[in-house]
C-alpha cells in the first residue's frame, strides 16, 4: 500500500488543463435586413466587441414602400370593422332598412385577412405597426459584435437586404 501511495505522488501522469479567458468566437455571422430602407437609430450601447443577445434590437430602419403597405392595410381594416358591424336589413318588403347579411359576411371574411395579412407583415420585417415604415432589425443569435465600423457606415445610409450590416461571432457558452 506504501509502493502505491509513493507511485501516486511522483510518477508523473497527464493532467487535464483548462484556461480561463476571454472566449473566441468559433463561429461568425453577418446580419442583414429584412428589406430595403434607410438605418435611422442604431441601439445607444452598442459598440463592437459588445455583447449582444438574441432578439435584442441592433437597428432601426425605415422603408417608405412599408409605410405605404402598412396604411393601407390599417385603412382596409378600418373600413372592413365598419362594414362588418353594420346591422343586417329585413328583407320584408320593398323597403330594405339595412345591409345585405351577404355583404356583411364578405366584409368580415375580408377583416379577418387583411388582419392575418398586416400580422404577417409585422412578424416577417419586426414592423412597428405605431409608426408606419419603421421596423428593427434583431440580433439573430448572443454572441459579441465583431464589426469595428458600424456606426460611421451604417446611420443614415439606404441598404438593401443582400447587404451585410453587422458582423456577430457566436462563442461556446
Amino acid at each position: 500500500l506504501t509502493v502505491l501511495v509513493l507511485a501516486l505522488i511522483f510518477v508523473p501522469f497527464p493532467l487535464k488543463m483548462e484556461a480561463t479567458g476571454p472566449a473566441l468566437p468559433i463561429d461568425r455571422a453577418w446580419v442583414f435586413a429584412s428589406r430595403e430602407g434607410k438605418v435611422e437609430e442604431i441601439v445607444a450601447g452598442l459598440k463592437p466587441g459588445g455583447k449582444v443577445t438574441r432578439g435584442q434590437v441592433l437597428l432601426v430602419m425605415f422603408d417608405l414602400a412599408l409605410m405605404k403597405e402598412v396604411t393601407e392595410l390599417q385603412t382596409d381594416i378600418a373600413v372592413l370593422k365598419i362594414k362588418s358591424e353594420a346591422q343586417a336589413g329585413r328583407n320584408d318588403g320593398a323597403e330594405n332598412r339595412g345591409v345585405d347579411p351577404i355583404t356583411i359576411q364578405e366584409a368580415k371574411i375580408t377583416l379577418r385577412k387583411k388582419i392575418e395579412q398586416l400580422e404577417k407583415l409585422r412578424q416577417r420585417t419586426n414592423a412597428n405597426l405605431g409608426r408606419p415604415g419603421s421596423f428593427t432589425i434583431l440580433a439573430p443569435k448572443t454572441g459579441i459584435i465583431l464589426s469595428a465600423d458600424f456606426r460611421e457606415n451604417l446611420i443614415g445610409r439606404q441598404v438593401k437586404p443582400n447587404e451585410p450590416l453587422i458582423r456577430i461571432g457566436f462563442t461556446d457558452p
